[in-house]
């Protein structure tokens, strides 16, 4: 199953490793390190025009990848468990 992150981008379920608020990861040197290495990498997603406040942290065949969106932590964690991801 899906999560859709914008109305153009979706994720596998099963991929993801966590869902962050934007605001409270990105105050760590590790957690910036690893944003602008993704960055350079080619495997960060921002999925919106708007500023993002959520982090989506994939893994999917030992690659890592972020997707960052404007729709709250709050909200994806809603729509995952619904949608059956615990």
């Amino acid at each position: 199953m899906k999560l859709w992150l914008s109305d153009e981008v979706a994720v596998n379920k099963k991929s993801i490793v966590g869902i962050f608020d934007l605001d409270t990861v990105t105050v760590g040197k590790d957690t910036l390190k690893t944003l602008k290495r993704l960055e350079s990498e080619n495997k960060l997603t921002v999925t919106t025009g708007d500023i993002p406040v959520s982090l989506v942290l994939c893994e999917e065949g030992g690659e890592e990848r972020i997707f960052l969106t404007r729709n709250a932590v709050r909200v994806l964690r809603r729509r995952a468990v619904r949608r059956g991801m615990q």
